[in-house]
């Protein structure tokens, strides 16, 4: 299946629009408590945040199943290594330019 197909149906969405932020940090600018939650995670963390209108328990948890079903395949990340974050807001917050909240509508 299609990640972007896959990811949109663990969110329940028709569409899944995003942009992705991606940044590499040397391992001496970077900190992550490797056992926290007992986590067991490697030098090879990768850590996602993401920004989102409301989703419901159910939606997130979906989608952290996902991502680990998708990034252990390709690129092959230790599903030990995902370390994801959702932060919630609603419609009115976003603006994908003209000075419109195209959300809120």
């Amino acid at each position: 299946m299609d990640t972007k197909i896959s990811l949109a149906t663990r969110l329940s969405c028709s569409k899944l629009h995003f942009v992705v932020e991606s940044t590499e940090h040397k391992k001496s600018h970077f900190l992550i408590d490797k056992m926290m939650w007992n986590g067991n995670r490697s030098d090879d963390v990768v850590v996602i945040h993401i920004t989102s209108v409301l989703r419901t328990k159910e939606m997130k948890l979906n989608l952290y199943s996902e991502l680990v079903k998708v990034l252990t395949v390709n690129p092959g990340v230790r599903k030990e290594d995902i370390f994801v974050t959702i932060v919630d807001n609603t419609p009115e917050n976003w603006s994908f330019g003209k000075g419109l909240a195209q959300l809120s509508t």
